[in-house]
Order: structure tokens, then sequence, then C-alpha cells
């Protein structure tokens, strides 16, 4: 375009008329011809573009433990926190939120309740435990529950064959618990199929053993999903750097890590920002607890047929609200949330 701006005519005493005429009268085509071009070019890249992300579904996944064991087991403002992760989630941020801990039915009913009036849909409560009470204590409970901006045309629950042991129960209280896989199925468009799986595997070193025998049964719920799709999140009660321990590297090896996928440097497993637990900035383990990383959101393709499932970012928020009696800031549990953009395609 530059040359073209630049081109003019010598003009010299022997320069017929006519043709000083005709190259002034050709500038002005040529330029035409040059912007219908570049025009075509543009709408078949448009073109392009649309038919490719016409079809591409993006979910806003979050993943969090809530920290709803009773007051009488140590959590702290529990009813005020609950009302705010409801609220937050009916704000509409997020398409997909796994929850954890979330272990008593009014807590349950409370978000259920903010949720949904405002279009999404939780799993009920008894569809992804068994056994359990959640009235009077948490005896029995899994804790999880899934939201979805998407009708939830299935759910069930695979309850850990190994549990807490008998011998620690006052010392974790792991042996009181009816930890496992929570699964709600969703179809965020016509033809595409995604499970949406939520886990909280047994806390405590001691546990190792019994973590990643539940890591092989998750991966066994992995394997055996009917969906395109598979978007896992949870507590894993285990870090990507826990020595002896293989439960993050059990599921890393059938699914992608949507952390990993975004920051591919494993220091960044050791920066203190990313922690998920005893995060600096959490009021109630920040500067208490030893920042790390427990909590996860993986991604995994299932369908044989053409189609690629990646993560667009991955962020913790710093989720907190106001608590009544002080007006101090508090966070929405002792975890930090973990959430990702992730984007979907099937032909």
């Amino acid at each position: 375009m530059g040359g073209a701006g630049e081109w003019a005519v010598e003009v010299k005493d022997v320069t017929p008329l006519v043709g000083e005429a005709r190259g002034r009268c050709g500038r002005p085509r040529v330029l035409r011809w040059l912007s219908a071009l570049v025009a075509l070019a543009l709408a078949l890249v448009g073109l392009a573009y649309w038919l490719y992300w016409k079809d591409v579904v993006g979910l806003r996944v979050m993943a969090l433990n809530t920290w709803g064991i009773p007051h009488t087991f140590g959590s702290r403002d529990k009813e005020e926190r609950m009302n705010a992760i409801g609220g937050l989630i009916g704000e509409g941020g997020y398409d997909v939120v796994m929850l954890e801990e979330l272990w008593m039915r009014p807590d349950h009913e409370a978000i259920k309740q903010s949720v949904e009036g405002r279009g999404f849909h939780m799993t009920a409560y008894d569809s992804l435990t068994t056994g359990c009470d959640g009235s009077v204590g948490p005896w029995g409970c899994s804790g999880l529950a899934v939201v979805s901006r998407f009708p939830i045309l299935e759910s069930n629950f695979t309850k850990f064959t190994k549990q807490g042991s008998p011998w620690s129960m006052f010392s974790d209280g792991e042996y009181f618990a009816g930890k496992g896989v929570g699964r709600a199925l969703v179809a965020p468009r016509p033809g595409l199929t995604v499970d949406l799986l939520v886990t909280h595997t047994i806390s405590e070193d001691a546990n190792s053993m019994t973590r990643e025998s539940q890591a092989d049964e998750l991966v066994e719920v992995i394997n055996n999903s009917p969906a395109h799709f598979v978007i896992l999140g949870g507590d894993f009660n285990a870090a990507p750097t826990s020595e002896g321990d293989r439960t993050y590297h059990t599921v890393k090896e059938v699914m992608t890590d949507a952390f990993q996928e975004i920051k591919e440097a494993l220091a960044a497993w050791l920066d203190p920002q990313f922690a998920t637990f005893g995060n600096l900035r959490n009021t109630y383990t920040g500067g208490v607890s030893d920042p790390v990383i427990y909590d996860y959101i993986f991604h995994k393709k299932k369908t044989e047929q053409a189609g690629v499932i990646w993560t667009n970012w991955f962020y913790l928020p710093f989720l907190n609200t106001i608590r009544a009696l002080d007006q101090s800031t508090i966070s929405l549990s002792d975890h930090e949330a973990v959430t990702s953009h992730i984007y979907i395609w099937k032909e």
C-alpha cells in the first residue's frame, strides 16, 4: 500500500498527455482491487473463525472446600460463610461449581435456595452421599455437591471402599466420614455431554496408603465415565510434591491438571501464592498452617470422535465476606477456591 501511495508518473516534455491521464486513472482502480482482496481475505478469516468457535463451549469452573464442619468440631463463622458462598455462586460468575465439606443438610439447603432461584441447578443432598444423617452430625456423609448452569441429567455417588481407621477416630475423625466421588452429568449443548466429578480424599499424612487406594478408585470412576468429556474438582489432601504419596500423580496419569497446563514450570507448585491451604491471605489458616496445594481442577477427553478440551486460564480468587459481629473481612473457607476457564470442542 505504501508503494502504491508513492507511485507517480514521471512527466517530461515528451510524455503524451493521454498517457498521463491513463496512469492517473489506473491508480484508484488498483487501490480498489487491493481493498477488495483485503476485504475478501478478512471475510474468509472471519468465516473460518466463526465456523470453528461456534461449536466451542466455554465453561467457567470453580472447586471449593467450604469448611462446613460444625462449630463443635472446629469451624468458625460457618453460617455467614455458607450464605456468602451461596450468594457468590448465584451471582453467575461460574458455570460449574464443585463443593466439598458441605457436610450438613441446612448448609446444603441454604446454598441450594440461593442458586436455584437464579437459574442454577444443584445436586440433591442424598444423591451424592450414602447412609448419612447430616442434620445432627456429619457421620457417614460425603460433604459433596455440584452446582451447574445446565440441567443435571444424571447424578450418583461412589463411596470409597477404604475410609478412616477406627484406631484414629478421635484424632482425625476420618472414620466417621463417608467419602467418595460425586458425579453429575450435564449437556452444555446438544450432542455434547460432560461428567462433572467432585471428590474429597482422606486427610493426614498417616493415611497416605488409604488416600492412594481412594485415588485408584477415583481413576476407575473417571475411566468408566460414559460422557464425551470429564471435569474433576476436589480436595485431594495431597500436594503434587508430597513425598511417598502417589495420590496426585495417580490422577495426573489419566487427566490434565488445569493448573499445570497454565503454569508449566514445576517451581509454581512451591510458590506460596498458589497455595490452596495455608495461603497467607487466608484469614483462618494464613500464617498458621504451612502453605500447600491440596485443591485441583482436572479435565479429560473421553470421546473417540474428533474433539479437544483445554484450559484457557487458572486463578485463585480471594473470596471473602464481612463478618457481621465486627465488620471485619473473613475468608469464605479455610481453603482457597481454584477456578479455571475450560474450553471444549467436539465434532
